[in-house]
Parts: C-alpha cells; sequence; structure tokens
C-alpha cells in the first residue's frame, strides 16, 4: 500500500469481543474506514473495509476485485481440483452458477415449504419442557435437513453431517483433525456421485454429475468441492441466523407479540436480523490492481476483508442502525452479498428462518431467556452465532 493507513484495534476478531463488537465497528468507520488487520489471515484479510459504501462498491466492482486467490487457473478451471463457487470469477463463475441454481429457483424453494414445515415441526415436537436449548434443538439440525434433501444424501448422518461442516470452518483444531474431517466427507461425497453415476435420481447430486462445463462433464475433484460448499453453506449461515433472530426476541416481548399478531412481520424480522446480527461478518477479495478506497490505494494482490457485520450498522444507510426495527426498508442490506456472487440460498435460508419463527410463534405466547447462560460459538471468525441458546418458552 502507498499510503500508510491506522491499524485496527488489536482486540478486533478476540473472542470476549463476539458478543458485541459493534462499538468497534462503529470506531473504525468513524476513525479509519480502510484499516490494516491486526491479524492478518487467508479468512479475514490484510486490509478491513467497514463503511458500507465501500463495502457495497467493493462487492459490486467485480473488475478490480478478484473472488479468486489465485488468478492463475486456466480460462475453465477444469485443472483445479477445488472449484468453489465463492472463489471463481466469469465466466467460469456464470457457468457454474446456471449449473447450480436450479437447485434453489423459487419454485424449488415453494416445493420444499411443506418439507421445512413438518422437519420443523418435528423437531418441536421431540423438544422436552419449557426451556428449549434452540441450537441443538432446530438451529443446526433444521438446515442440515433441508440440504441433505436437496443433495440426496441420508439425514441420518447429520451428526456426521456437522462434524464435517465444523472442521471445514474452524480455526480452532489441529491440522491433523481437519485433514480427517475431510477425508472422511471427500469419501462419503465420491461414494453418492458414484452412486448417481449408475442410479441417478432426483436431486443436487444427480444434476451435478449430469452437467456440463462447455460439453465437459465436471471432474471428481470440481464434483466434490461443490458438494462440500453447499452442505457447509447450507447450514452454517441458516443456523447463525436462526438462533441469532431468537437471541433477538428472547429480549424483546415487544417484538414477540406483534409478529404475534401480524404474521406479515415474519419475514421482516428475517431480514432485520440479517442486517442486525449478521450470520457471516467477513468474507476476502483480491484486488487485481491497484485501487484507491476512501482516499487509500490499496496494491493489487492484496487480502481486502470486507466487514458484512460493520456495513450492516452504518448509520449512513440505516437510520438508528443499533435499534432491531419491523418498519424498515432492508433491500440494501449486505448480509448475501452482491451483485454475482448474491447467495443462491438466500431464498431457502429465509424460507427456513421464517417457518421456524411462525412454528413458534403458533405454540408459545411468550419467549424469554432460560437458566443457562447463551455461548457463542468461537471456532470460526467469520462467523456470528451461538453454540448454546437456552430459551424459555410457555
Amino acid at each position: 500500500m502507498r499510503q500508510a493507513m491506522s491499524k485496527a484495534p488489536s482486540e478486533l476478531f478476540d473472542t470476549a469481543l463476539l458478543e458485541d463488537p459493534y462499538p468497534l465497528y462503529a470506531r473504525l468507520r468513524r476513525e479509519m474506514p480502510v484499516a490494516e488487520n491486526p491479524r492478518p489471515s487467508l479468512i479475514t484479510g490484510d486490509v478491513l473495509l467497514s463503511r458500507y459504501a465501500d463495502v457495497y462498491a467493493t462487492l459490486r466492482d467485480h473488475d478490480s476485485f478478484s473472488s479468486d486467490p489465485q488468478r492463475s487457473r486456466d480460462e475453465l478451471g477444469q485443472n483445479d481440483p477445488l472449484l468453489d463457487l465463492l472463489r471463481t470469477d466469469p465466466p467460469l463463475h456464470t457457468k457454474l452458477r446456471a449449473l447450480i441454481s436450479d437447485a434453489f429457483t423459487p419454485k424449488r424453494v415453494r416445493d420444499l415449504e411443506p418439507r421445512i414445515r413438518q422437519v420443523v415441526d418435528d423437531l418441536l415436537d421431540q423438544a422436552s419442557g419449557p426451556e428449549i436449548e434452540v441450537m441443538s434443538t432446530i438451529a443446526v439440525p433444521l438446515p442440515i435437513a433441508v440440504i441433505a434433501e436437496l443433495l440426496g444424501i441420508p439425514v441420518e448422518r447429520q451428526d456426521d453431517f456437522r462434524r464435517w461442516s465444523d472442521a471445514r470452518v474452524s480455526t480452532e483444531i489441529g491440522h491433523a483433525e481437519r485433514s480427517a474431517a475431510m477425508d472422511e466427507m471427500f469419501a462419503f461425497f465420491r461414494n453418492a456421485t458414484n452412486e448417481r453415476r449408475s442410479t441417478p435420481q432426483d436431486d443436487v447430486i444427480t444434476t451435478l454429475v449430469e452437467g456440463r462445463l462447455d460439453d465437459e462433464p465436471l471432474s471428481d475433484g470440481q464434483l466434490l468441492s461443490i458438494c462440500v460448499r453447499l452442505l457447509v453453506a447450507g447450514n452454517e449461515t441458516t443456523r447463525n441466523l436462526i438462533g441469532n433472530m431468537l437471541n433477538v426476541l428472547a429480549d424483546r416481548p415487544d417484538l414477540w407479540e406483534s409478529l404475534r399478531a401480524d404474521r406479515s412481520l415474519v419475514e421482516t424480522a428475517v431480514d432485520e436480523t440479517l442486517r442486525y446480527d449478521t450470520p457471516v461478518h467477513v468474507l476476502v477479495r483480491y484486488p487485481v490492481r491497484d485501487v484507491d478506497v476512501a482516499g487509500v490505494t490499496i496494491e493489487q494482490g492484496t487480502r481486502v476483508g470486507v466487514l458484512f457485520g460493520s456495513a450492516n450498522r452504518d448509520s449512513e444507510e440505516f437510520t438508528n442502525p443499533d435499534e432491531f426495527r419491523l418498519d424498515r426498508e432492508l433491500h440494501r442490506h449486505t448480509s448475501f452479498g452482491v451483485g454475482i456472487h448474491y447467495c443462491l440460498g438466500a431464498p431457502l435460508a429465509r424460507t427456513e428462518a421464517m417457518h421456524t419463527l411462525d412454528a413458534l410463534l403458533d405454540r408459545y405466547e411468550h419467549i424469554g431467556r432460560g437458566n443457562k447462560p447463551a455461548e457463542r460459538q468461537t471456532a470460526a471468525a467469520t462467523l456470528h452465532g451461538f453454540t448454546q441458546l437456552p430459551l424459555h418458552f410457555s
């Protein structure tokens, strides 16, 4: 970087800050909107952007900011064993997105709604007592069950799916443990894709096995990496969305009453949660040339962390951003990305969260804190959510 910039406070990304990082985000936006990361890494970047305008512009500017950390694969990526929709640029990204998008069309999501509601009701039927630990009871198993249904894999393996997914994103486990979990997951999906070749089914894995990139079938490595991405992305974000939403409502009985009285507000509650307590707080982009952001030059190749969690609390974009409100215009929050990388699974995640909230509103007049304390997840620096969230329903 040609110009000196301030270094963000050292406590950024501390586990102690996970409960409420938003005051520090406000300081970044106010004093150092382009800041050096005190803990540079592959997953959080070297430089951090915290203002909404800069985050939004960076996510939109696909010509200047690449999603591909390599930028050295051939045009079609046919030799890339770790093909990943989140880490590719056009034209490959466009082709991959077209291949996968059929699994997440509005019609397919609508067709899944009865099944989603059935899973929610079954999970709540199994909950015992007025105090429910909502993460293990519903926030974790629901999205795993739904993505398993889409992929066509047995939900009975959900404990393995969670373990593999957590290992994929965790920064707290050792290399050997992560490698072992990844080997298990790849072996599972290798068997599943081989089965679809001989016995096609009406599921996403069959779609991928039968799919083509420029008239060529996907390689085994490409198939495996896409399946892994769908499994991880299909449950981590939705898990945190549901937990974060119920965490807010547990302290706001007025909102619970409003939602019970007017179910048209349920969708707004989901989107306001995405803005107010964003499930994914940072992703990285890679400048392909020197780029000026807010008067600071960021050099080509620098890892740029875009802070979704900060952008969604920017008062320049959202009035009284630190308030959770059900009367907002929310079309421009950044939680699902912007532009060509807008999350394909966004409609599905919203639908799962809406059905969860609707089912709880049907059953319970009141929500509040449980007797045991909530516990924030600390394993993944990019994610914001809970490992335990005991709540009391009556």
